[in-house]
């Protein structure tokens, strides 16, 4: 099961919700866009969580059409949903065993966004004293000096988000579902 300590590390970053759709970030906060924003996606990743304590690994499905996005938090040993969060014409719904004061409901649709989405759809999305830059296959959200989140990107697919504040970097590795 998902490593609690990385939990604990993404409510750090959350800090809690301002408005629905909208997730608080060290140096200003990101509402989440329409999921017309973004062309749409349908994959699979297996992702491994690296934290101070260790590694874990487990299955996220990423889902954007028109009207709706999704993501889901997939434990590969039971197929156990940990957690389901979507966002459809502005109604945010949750599923899964993860409570929602651990991880808020916007935070993962959050993080799938700033890395997924197409950097004007980004832009659009963030608040406060966010800014985003992009440079050589790496996109950065920055609060002054200070990254809050770096993504990697290789072959124009997502490798790599590391949260600093956390200390958790995610890797993923993408497959296809058989």
């Amino acid at each position: 099961m998902l490593y609690r300590a990385l939990l604990l590390g993404a409510t750090l970053l959350a800090s809690g919700c301002l408005s629905p759709g909208e997730t608080r970030l060290p140096g200003g906060s990101y509402l989440l866009q329409p999921a017309g924003a973004s062309p749409s996606l349908n994959k699979w990743v297996e992702v491994t969580v690296e934290h101070q304590k260790g590694r874990e690994k487990f299955l996220v499905h990423a889902l954007n059409t028109e009207h709706k996005t999704r993501i889901a938090l997939i434990d590969p040993s039971s197929l156990a949903t940990l957690l389901s969060c979507a966002a459809e014409d502005g109604v945010f719904t949750r599923s899964g065993i993860i409570p929602e004061r651990i991880v808020p409901t916007e935070l993962p649709l959050c993080l799938l966004q700033i890395a997924e989405w197409p950097t004007t759809s980004v832009e659009a999305g963030l608040r406060g004293g966010l800014v985003i830059t992009e440079k050589d296959g790496v996109r950065s959200i920055l609060s002054g000096d200070q990254q809050v989140a770096v993504i990697s990107y290789e072959d124009g697919e997502v490798r790599a988000v590391h949260v600093p504040v956390a200390d958790v970097t995610i890797r993923l590795n993408r497959f296809e579902a058989r």
